[in-house]
């Protein structure tokens, strides 16, 4: 009973006399491992249920029902711990000595002794513990890059890979229907000290003639290598390359290219601090403009360089900083009816952050963001708190407010690009920004967020909903001097003890900057609902997913009597349903299928394309 309450004490005291619980410490080579990721498995009913090891190496499953379990701890680098557990009621207190092994050197001996090891483990920890950095049918073609990330698998006795293939039909307001067909790969695996990803993919479009326009043709490409060696440094880059021709693009018949490729470095120095730099260029062709109404300052075609360094330090236990630098070289071609003629080509942007604990439950966040381009300089500074209110609640609030040195008349305006998913907090495009949420997390089984946030745009914007290139039309643009306020709702839920669900809806409304075009000037009135529901039956590894995305656009005329008119007007209905087959036979637990489908009505004008159209895919991934 010592042991226990000294293991109890590491885990922070949550325990409470009388009440039943399963401790215990995970060590190598006698010292305690942290960030141990350790699962309690149910062998009667197949339940899960994950804690991670503190500092100590302490672990704490409290009130674990009685009954047979598998005890299973996992870190990379060292070889998994099994242990069989059995339980005589809710109430028992026991704790567990785990020892972890070092990784097995590359022999065939070795290899056998590793995969007897896995065989112990339930599959549905090993799709946790062996997730691959593209994780099974996660993205659409043509947005692979986008979910790179830290890889999680169990690579220390070799390489793991998964492949992926889809097929389908697509059909869109610019190009009729066409044959959709793409793969994807992801390799992941360590030499020595090294972690090595790599990760691809490619998706074709091929149509029919449509709307006396040439028959099109599109593909996409997308490549993605990383090295992360022992010393925490990380070396990466990624390239993408889409085109789409015969579709029209700002003209008929003009094509629509863009490119994006990216070089990366992080390196980590002890626990407390890390220094990052990128390198990124990009060439787009008409691929900004892509509306019946456009902007000014939309380039129609442009070239940019942008290079990014910071550096981060916990300074001490209460306080943190962050500082970077930025800097953007862009050449961009605007049309010649574009009174604006020009954009900035060099901005450099300077930017710092800091945070201070000021007692338990109360963190100040504070910084500054400047950008100086063309003699002009912007000065953004920001300012929150956040507030631990007890019971896992947080509320957080957060305000910044842009100051330009010159009369805003004066100031040459910019033009980004922005991803919706990028976009939903405070950034420097914004005169003023204001955010105000609520929280509560439990572990993520359960947990809500509720916010609310609004702001004045400071630079003409086209907001991408879906990082498809070819559902390019799923956008709006925002301009200088709208207002859009925005609420926000997330629910993560457990339904059942296999059902796990998560619902997010963000909606916003707003408008009244003045939009020029060519020779005419237009009020701006934006609208839009984005809402998505994932749910995880875990019995049956079975997904469903449903999104529903509306997207309106309105521009009053300020002068003549034309009526309001529709620059976008789209409503978009997405299911996916996907099944691992893991539960029909051990032999296929490394093989899943996917039936995806879409529906989609309006686009860049209503009164053009107002018909029902369909996305229907299906595929399958296998991993080895």
């Amino acid at each position: 009973m010592c042991a226990f309450a000294i293991l109890l004490a590491s885990a922070g005291g949550a325990w409470a006399e009388g009440a039943g619980a399963l401790a215990g410490r995970v060590e190598a080579t006698a010292a305690p491992l942290s960030t141990v990721r350790v699962y309690a498995y149910a062998v009667a009913d197949l339940s899960l249920r994950k804690e991670v090891t503190d500092s100590s190496g302490v672990f704490l499953f409290d009130g674990l029902p009685a009954g047979l379990y598998k005890i299973i701890a996992f870190k990379r680098g060292f070889v998994p711990a099994v242990i069989m557990l059995s339980r005589a009621s809710q109430d028992a207190i026991q704790f567990l000595e785990v020892e972890l092994g070092s990784p097995p050197e590359y022999s065939d001996t070795a290899a056998a002794s590793f995969w007897k090891i896995r065989e112990e483990i339930p599959p549905d920890v090993l799709r946790d513990i062996e997730m691959p950095v593209v994780p099974v049918f996660a993205v659409a073609p043509g947005d692979i890059e986008d979910s790179y990330g830290a890889p999680q698998g169990i690579a220390e006795a070799g390489f793991q890979t998964e492949m992926r293939a889809i097929t389908g039909l697509h059909e869109s307001a610019d190009l009729g229907a066409a044959q959709l067909n793409g793969a994807e790969f992801g390799v992941t695996g360590t030499v020595h000290d090294v972690q090595i990803d790599l990760h691809g993919g490619f998706s074709s479009l091929v149509g029919e003639a449509f709307d006396n326009l040439a028959e099109p043709d599109g593909s996409t490409q997308a490549l993605s290598f990383s090295v992360a060696k022992a010393d925490r440094s990380t070396v990466g880059f990624t390239t993408r390359s889409s085109r789409l021709t015969g579709a029209g693009g700002d003209e008929p018949g003009d094509p629509i290219n863009f490119e994006r490729h990216q070089l990366s470095w992080t390196q980590a120095y002890g626990e407390r601090s890390s220094s990052s730099f990128s390198a990124q260029y990009v060439e787009e062709n008409n691929f900004y403009r892509q509306a019946l109404v456009v902007p000014e300052r939309i380039p129609g075609a442009s070239r940019s360089w942008r290079l990014e360094g910071s550096y981060e330090s916990q300074i001490t236990d209460r306080s943190s900083i962050e500082a970077g630098v930025r800097y953007r070289d862009r050449e961009a071609e605007l049309r010649s009816n574009d009174p604006s003629r020009t954009l900035p080509e060099e901005t450099v942007e300077l930017f710092g952050r800091a945070g201070w604990q000021i007692n338990p439950t109360v963190v100040v966040q504070y910084g500054v963001f400047s950008a100086l381009h063309d003699g002009t300089l912007s000065l953004a500074p920001q300012g929150g708190v956040v507030l631990q209110l007890g019971d896992n609640w947080q509320a957080t609030t957060l305000a910044s407010h842009r100051v330009d040195t010159d009369e805003q008349e004066l100031r040459r305006p910019d033009f980004s690009p922005t991803y919706y998913r990028d976009a939903r907090g405070c950034g420097p495009a914004e005169e003023y920004c204001y955010e105000l949420s609520l929280s509560r997390d439990t572990k993520g089984d359960s947990g809500i967020r509720l916010g609310a946030i609004h702001r004045k745009i400071g630079e003409t914007q086209r907001l991408f909903f879906d990082s498809d290139f070819f559902d390019r039309f799923d956008s709006l643009y925002l301009v200088d001097g709208d207002r859009l306020p925005e609420l926000k709702v997330e629910v993560t839920q457990r339904l059942s003890p296999n059902v796990l669900t998560r619902i997010e809806s963000n909606v916003g409304a707003g408008g009244g900057g003045l939009m020029r075009s060519a020779n005419r000037s237009y009020s701006n009135e934006v609208r839009y609902l984005v809402t998505s529901m994932d749910t995880r039956f875990e019995e049956t590894d079975t997904g469903l997913y449903v999104a529903f995305h509306r997207l309106e656009q309105e521009l009053t005329p300020l002068t003549g009597r034309q009526q309001v008119a529709s620059a976008m007007a789209l409503e978009r209905l997405q299911l996916g349903v996907s099944q691992d087959l893991g539960f029909l036979d051990r032999l296929a637990s490394d093989l899943a299928v996917r039936l995806d489908m879409e529906l989609s009505r309006g686009g860049a004008s209503a009164e053009l394309y107002d018909e029902l159209r369909k996305r229907i895919t299906g595929g399958f991934a296998v991993r080895f």
